[in-house]
């Protein structure tokens, strides 16, 4: 493509990243709007690679400056950022999955940026608003037991919701985290589809049950629960990191634990049926359940339980 056509390109995906962008100042489209940012970033760089899009994230900082002053940092560089690597991830032929960890990873970057500018610029402290507004949320539960007088059994779930309220802002790396993961599987599938559209692709993430997780996040999952049942220091910066990465862990291990479950419905043959109602269990008896699927998916890990199903299958 000559250079004419090339800027031209760039000019209408910016211009319809702009009219997204101003899209997300009202209410109750900015829910939507914010997963369509990354779109027309996604799509011309898997076209033309990255660095035509830094041309194109240029103009958009600057266009977008200009209709929203100060507002337009933080979306476009969330949008730029993920929309990027996402989109540079399609153009050099990289799996669903890896795109999706490539764009993930650096959604979770763009997050973190903006809540450094958004600190340094508005001078607000992140880690004292959040321990402000958890604590009013304990007075409140306070004055209501103390209110209705409702004994010693709801003073200790109170002394319970203190110490989960404590633990919120620790978990903020993690939080960053999973909203990433979604944030970038929903713009990933959006993008999918758009490009199938305009360019006869066929994009698609491959079917849930075949989605699997390297033995390193089992590794990963043990030697961080050994560390925390030494006790460190709750309230140090190695404690918080290690609980972090091993909730993480946790959660991946349970998406595998529940891609399992389909993969064995699928090699069995059984009706589609079954995969709805496990989907209805794991969402209504989630404490219950939870448990039992993590420790599924640490067995399909750790013991290619899908390789001797196939290979058994085969026989």
């Amino acid at each position: 493509m000559n250079r004419s056509k090339l800027v031209s390109e760039g000019a209408v995906y910016t211009a319809v990243y702009i009219a997204i962008l101003l899209l997300s100042f009202i209410p109750v489209i900015n829910a939507i709007a914010i997963f369509l940012m990354p779109l027309p970033f996604i799509v011309f760089t898997s076209r033309h690679g990255w660095k035509p899009a830094l041309l194109m994230t240029l103009a958009s900082f600057l266009i977008a400056f200009i209709f929203t002053n100060l507002a337009a940092i933080p979306f476009t560089l969330l949008a730029a950022l993920g929309g990027i690597v996402i989109g540079n991830a399609i153009h050099n032929k990289r799996s669903a999955y890896e795109t999706w960890a490539q764009g993930t990873a650096a959604i979770a970057v763009a997050l973190v940026l903006i809540l450094l500018i958004i600190q340094s610029v508005f001078d607000i402290n992140f880690s004292a608003l959040i321990n402000e507004q958890t604590g009013n949320a304990v007075q409140q539960f306070e004055k209501v037991i103390e209110q209705f007088d409702m004994g010693e059994e709801m003073t200790d779930q109170l002394a319970l919701v203190k110490e989960q309220m404590g633990l919120v802002m620790n978990l903020l790396p993690l939080a960053i985290v999973m909203s990433s993961l979604i944030h970038a599987f929903i713009s990933q599938w959006l993008s999918y589809k758009v490009i199938n559209r305009i360019e006869q692709k066929e994009f698609h993430f491959p079917p849930f049950r075949k989605l699997t997780f390297p033995t390193a996040i089992l590794w990963v999952y043990l030697i961080t629960m050994l560390i925390t049942l030494t006790q460190p220091d709750p309230e140090g910066a190695f404690f918080i990191v290690v609980q972090n990465i091993m909730l993480l862990a946790s959660i991946l291990i349970l998406i595998q634990g529940v891609s399992f479950i389909f993969y064995f419905l699928y090699i069995k043959k059984l009706s589609p049926a079954f995969s709805i109602i496990g989907v209805v269990l794991l969402l209504f008896f989630a404490p219950i359940v939870f448990p039992l699927v993590r420790i599924l998916g640490i067995i399909d890990i750790g013991f290619k339980m899908r390789e001797r199903m196939s290979n058994n299958n085969q026989k």
